[in-house]
């Protein structure tokens, strides 16, 4: 479970006209203690940022921006 490098269409085709999207957002649904892995991974030039946050937490980022998620495992003990 894991979703490669890529970026995100600046156009959404919804409806009759596509949508305009500027900002792309990842949400954490999960609690960080419930597994391990899984954190979003944002190119910026020759570095890469990751982060992991808390369950209802997100992160906005142009759509332009390289990013992907790491690989996600189950965590060895639920809840420790």
């Amino acid at each position: 479970m894991s979703y490669g490098l890529h970026t995100d269409a600046a156009f959404l085709p919804i409806g009759r006209r596509p949508m305009r999207s500027d900002l792309s957002r990842t949400l954490f649904i999960s609690d960080p203690k419930d597994y391990q892995g899984g954190e979003l991974a944002i190119q910026l030039g020759t570095r890469t940022s990751t982060f992991k946050g808390p369950a209802e937490t997100a992160v906005v980022y142009p759509s332009t921006t390289l990013h992907g998620v790491l690989p996600v495992a189950e965590a060895s003990a639920w809840g420790t």
